[in-house]
């Protein structure tokens, strides 16, 4: 709005140098519907900029969930996996044991 003021003022000033002020108001006049013009396409483009704002943020939101879901899933997945080395271990001692008892046999066989 400020430059449409500051053009309409510099317009004025080299229109004293215009025959009349038909060819000043005309001078204005254009210039007027080119900013108006000017402001109507950054107010489109504003519009669509807000647009995509809004279609980024709901992407953002359901990479968000996403998100929460896979640390969700991690995390019963570790939990799973310290069940998984617990039963590794007890199944290791197990067949330790198991191999004592079996070369006690095998020595009790010889």
């Amino acid at each position: 709005m400020g430059k449409l003021i500051w053009l309409s003022v510099l317009m004025l000033i080299v229109g004293f140098g215009c025959s009349d002020n038909t060819e000043l108001i005309d001078k204005l006049t254009t210039d007027n519907s080119r900013l108006q013009a000017d402001v109507t396409q950054l107010t489109v483009g504003m519009a669509g900029i807000q647009a995509n704002l809004r279609e980024l943020e709901v992407e953002r939101d359901g990479l968000k969930e996403e998100l929460s879901s896979l640390q969700e899933e991690l995390s019963s997945l570790q939990g799973d996996q310290d069940d998984v080395i617990e039963e590794r271990d007890r199944l290791k001692k197990e067949i330790g044991v198991l191999k004592n008892e079996l070369d006690k046999l095998e020595k009790e066989l010889d």
